[in-house]
């Protein structure tokens, strides 16, 4: 087993089938490197602390959720530029995966608790349409200084990704791919759960998972039936498949 790659005492070596009608992703250390919040925050350590707390499942993420925001404080410039600057912090193979389930006849959506104006450009970049891209609204005055967000978003919830997911009902089978509690959380409402442990590793997310995988190659290789395979064998995501299979298989996993 390569260290740091894969769960061993995940449910599922792999996605059984049949094949999965859509695909939810999370945002923040799962497409990109980084949390959103902490960078708007500039490095303040507080904000790291509440954020790690609440994405180990150590607190719940409705007790920090206004507060961080409260005291970052975050101008309508300064979430635009964290939208620009997610686009840049796109993880290895993430667009090619989500570019090969779209040749798929997959639905693929963005999920998180990031702020939705933050969101829009990683999910136009990534080809998601806008309603298949789900964050908290953020409010602003005339200045754009910070005013709130909407707390009636369920996103801003421990249990939140599980009740949006309930409501809109995207296609099933289904399965969410993040790396904080609150993906963890949302097992009840698809059929698997994987944990991103490419950015961020934490054993409470493992343990609730049916695999964790530290790279894309590697999601999407689980994420796909034989047949789907076999047609992206000859498709422009043909090298991106096979180097998820290497991970796969160097954790005993055919």
């Amino acid at each position: 087993m390569v260290k740091g790659d894969y769960h061993a005492g995940g449910r599922l070596d792999r996605w059984p089938g049949p094949p999965l009608a859509a695909v939810i992703l999370d945002c923040d250390s799962t497409l990109v490197d980084l949390e959103g919040i902490e960078w708007l925050a500039a490095g303040d350590p507080e904000v790291t602390r509440w954020t790690e707390e609440a994405m180990a499942g150590h607190r719940r993420l409705e007790d920090v959720y206004a507060a961080r925001l409260a005291r970052v404080r975050p101008s309508r410039a300064q979430v635009e530029a964290l939208g620009r600057h997610y686009r840049t912090r796109l993880l290895p193979d993430a667009a090619a995966a989500v570019a090969a389930w779209h040749a798929l006849g997959k639905e693929v959506w963005i999920l998180s608790a990031a702020p939705a104006a933050a969101l829009a450009p990683l999910a136009a970049a990534l080809g998601v349409p806008p309603e298949r891209t789900a964050g908290v609204p953020l409010r602003f005055d005339a200045t754009g200084a910070y005013q709130g967000f909407d707390p009636a978003c369920p996103l801003v919830r421990a249990d939140g990704k599980a009740a949006w997911l309930a409501a809109a009902n995207p296609p099933r089978p289904r399965v969410v791919v993040g790396d904080g509690s609150t993906d963890a959380a949302a097992r009840q409402a698809v059929d698997a759960f994987v944990a991103f442990i490419g950015v961020r590793t934490r054993p409470t997310v493992v343990a609730a998972a049916d695999a964790a995988l530290a790279h894309w190659a590697a999601v999407l290789a689980w994420t796909t039936t034989p047949a789907e395979r076999a047609r992206l064998l000859s498709s422009p995501w043909a090298e991106v498949l096979a180097r998820g299979e290497v991970f796969l298989k160097a954790a005993n996993w055919g």
